[in-house]
């Protein structure tokens, strides 16, 4: 959607980097369509480098293969979104892995390499990230904080 300002074309979409643009439309696309959830609420952005352990907390987690990001925002119940970009406009979208991974002090980690590579192998999808509502994109975008 193109708005006018002050006599000239400008798009909603004008302030704000691609990078910026793709985190705002997984998130309109994958939370606030489905799930109603306000374009106005903080999401965070966290940039996570090939190598990196699955779950930082344990020991003898796997590791992602390639460089991923997670959107999240405040409410756990919303969840979050751990994806890799292909940079065709789809994404591969990792369906397994937790907002949180609980603590090893409340939870078994003795099987911790064989859950994690489960997470990145299996349940994985590529998906068309649609280029969808404009003005709600940006309202999404104005929200992004970074994490790292």
């Amino acid at each position: 959607m193109i708005y006018v300002k002050e006599g000239k074309k400008e798009s909603y979409l004008n302030d704000f980097s691609s990078k910026e643009i793709e985190y705002a439309r997984i998130w309109y696309q994958l939370r606030v369509s489905n799930y109603n959830v306000d374009t106005t609420m903080p999401i965070y952005i966290n940039k996570i480098a090939k190598g990196s352990k699955v779950n930082p907390q344990a020991k003898d987690s796997a590791v992602y293969k390639e460089d991923v990001t997670t959107i999240a925002s405040s409410h756990s119940a919303i969840g979050s979104i751990t994806y890799s970009s292909n940079g065709d406009g789809t994404i591969n979208l990792y369906k397994n892995v937790p907002y949180k991974w609980e603590s090893p002090q409340v939870s078994d980690y003795s099987h911790m390499a064989e859950v994690t590579k489960k997470v990145i192998e299996e349940n994985i999808e590529t998906i068309y990230v649609e280029p969808s509502d404009n003005q709600a994109v940006g309202e999404v975008a104005q929200n992004i904080k970074y994490t790292n």
